[in-house]
């Protein structure tokens, strides 16, 4: 009995642990961010992003969009009192807005600037440049 209750403890441990996702980069503040490469990637705040690329986008409080050709499928969903506009294909996307959010799931090149944070894990490479410091990361 107490061996199997154990096994229990240790499954359950792992599926608890296995369920917290692993930040792999936070940065927040104000000034330009660039990534590049395969993985997701979710912005917030005020400003702008630009996203080149192949993959799935989510948005919600854009002020204004500009959508290439490229990303066919586009689709709103409603949770709560927000509502989400999705973009699926590949090619240019350019939003801004006071309130922004934005996920990129996908593979591209993202630039956002402005003030907020972001969280990012994939593989590729990215950089900050605020105030004049730029810090290369990750590659």
């Amino acid at each position: 009995m107490k061996n199997s209750l154990r096994k229990s403890i240790a499954i359950l441990a792992i599926f608890v642990l296995a369920a917290v996702p692993a930040l792999a980069v936070h940065v927040e503040g104000t000034g330009l961010l660039w990534a590049r490469g395969h993985g997701w990637l979710e912005v917030e705040g005020e400003g702008s992003v630009t996203i080149s690329g192949t993959g799935l986008v989510r948005v919600e409080g854009a002020d204004r969009t500009k959508v290439s050709p490229g990303w066919g499928n586009t689709w709103q969903e409603r949770v709560g009192e927000t509502t989400y506009t999705y973009y699926e294909g590949s090619g240019r996307l350019i939003l801004s807005g006071d309130e922004l959010e934005v996920r990129f799931d996908g593979t591209g090149r993202v630039k956002a600037e402005g003030t907020g944070f972001a969280d990012f894990d994939g593989d590729g490479s990215w950089y900050t440049k605020k105030s004049g410091f730029r810090k290369p990361k990750y590659e």
